[in-house]
């Protein structure tokens, strides 16, 4: 069985209840539950609309959708079901937005095979910062899974917990902060995200960054394993091909 958090950032109320109906049409009866955890600027209200294994979860987000799987988890914990052969896909709404997610979702459920896998692990795209090179011991030289969409079972729980707190409370080696400064906040160029941001929005999008490569990171540290969703060296083609037509 699979829950599943979605965030919510972009989408209007119509699009939210698409992407939901799309979400049970790929998964079927390996569907637990879906949380909806709201953070976009208007608050969704789907009062009526929505099944019953499907709760729709207001949240203030200080860390954008990190902090919003966060609560996702929380919401899952205060269950009484058991959880030991269960998983959680985290995912945001850029997924559908900016990424081809009806690919991706069809991956993720070909991957369930994981369920035999018995230490902690966290299942996704999984990327490395290409053309910048630099010592080994820095998080840039490590692959690191995307967090706009990823699977983790019940026992990388405690390690993504962690992680947010650590990637709140520590700083990112030398090497890694030039990067994000490259990223994030200096004149175009082939490594900047692409978009004018407020010093706000830098600062949170800082930490997100920080945080998918420390989790990933820590997944490894903790005997665990870090997997691509696109095993095939055709599926990493396919995913990279219909990544760029959006």
């Amino acid at each position: 069985m699979i829950d599943v958090i979605f965030v919510r950032y972009y989408l209007n109320e119509k699009g939210v209840e698409s992407k939901l109906s799309q979400l049970e049409k790929v998964y079927g009866n390996i569907l637990n539950r879906i949380i909806v955890v709201d953070i976009g600027a208007t608050e969704l209200c789907m009062e009526g609309k929505l099944s019953h294994n499907i709760k729709l979860v207001r949240f203030d987000s200080d860390m954008m959708d990190i902090s919003a799987y966060r609560k996702g988890i929380e919401v899952l914990l205060q269950s009484s079901q058991s959880y030991d052969e269960r998983f959680i896909l985290c995912l945001n709404d850029t997924l559908f937005l900016k990424h081809p997610g009806r690919f991706l979702l069809k991956q993720f459920k070909k991957s369930l095979w994981v369920k035999d896998i018995k230490q902690p692990f966290v299942l996704g795209v999984v990327d490395k910062t290409k053309s910048i090179h630099a010592e080994s011991a820095s998080l840039l030289n490590k692959e690191f899974v995307s967090t706009f969409a990823f699977l983790i079972n019940w026992k990388s729980i405690e390690i993504f917990m962690r992680s947010y707190n650590d990637a709140l409370k520590q700083e990112p080696d030398i090497v890694l902060s030039s990067f994000f400064d490259i990223h994030l906040s200096q004149e175009p160029n082939p490594y900047a995200w692409g978009r004018a941001m407020g010093q706000d929005i830098i600062t949170v999008k800082r930490l997100c960054v920080f945080f998918e490569r420390l989790f990933s990171q820590s997944v490894k540290d903790n005997h665990g394993i870090v997997i691509d969703v696109n095993a095939s060296i055709l599926d990493k083609l396919v995913y990279r091909i219909l990544d760029r037509l959006l």
